[in-house]
């Protein structure tokens, strides 16, 4: 009761106070875990093809694996899938070939090659990079997802599909990125083989910017 005298008598202002700063507490807590569940949340992914799709474009090693990764140059999320792309190529230099394809929407005139996912792709060592013209290839290849990336073998024989980030903008090991180190030494390693990994990205089929 004398708590409640004390409370009356105090001025308007500083009996708001307390309130204000519940009611921050609690928006700063629903953001935080929003944000947390939207960066766990994985993209849509189709199924990709067991052996290297003969409707494709695409040019496939038969000397060693190719390495297809498949993004929209909009998506902030693929600039931790290009850094983990750079940390395999400097450690499979030799087996592998690797190629970006970048997806130019219908009607967009927009120049890829002016975007800063187009720049820091070209900026990994022995990357090829690809415009993919209204995802033509992306469907071929059942990519969704901006950062989807697709190992095959050099018999045209899938060893993985799926993300090679943990979480949407998140750098650091992840079971996708250990998967293509693994299959590009050993294509028959049983821990790794046919598997896959959720994608962390931006939708690839969309009408505007992600």
């Amino acid at each position: 009761m004398q708590v409640l005298e004390t409370m009356t008598r105090l001025p308007l202002m500083q009996r708001w106070i307390p309130l204000c700063v519940l009611t921050w507490g609690l928006t700063v807590g629903v953001g935080l875990a929003r944000l947390n569940e939207y960066g766990n949340t994985p993209g849509l992914a189709a199924a990709a093809p067991s052996k290297w799709p003969c409707s494709t474009l695409l040019e496939r090693s038969r000397e060693t694996s190719t390495l297809l990764i498949f993004i929209h140059r909009y998506c902030p999320c693929t600039q931790a899938s290009l850094r983990e792309l750079a940390r395999i190529t400097a450690s499979r230099p030799d087996n592998l070939r690797v190629q970006v394809c970048v997806l130019q929407p219908l009607g967009e005139h927009a120049i890829p090659s002016e975007s800063s996912l187009w720049h820091a792709a070209g900026q990994i060592p022995g990357v090829i990079i690809t415009l993919d013209p209204d995802g033509l290839e992306a469907r071929k290849f059942g990519a969704l997802t901006s950062g989807h990336t697709f190992l095959y073998a050099k018999t045209g024989d899938l060893l993985f599909s799926g993300g090679i980030t943990a979480g949407r903008g998140h750098s650091g090991d992840n079971r996708g990125q250990a998967a293509v180190l693994a299959l590009t030494v050993d294509p028959s390693n049983t821990e790794f083989l046919d598997s896959h990994s959720s994608v962390f990205g931006c939708p690839l089929f969309v009408t505007s910017r992600p």
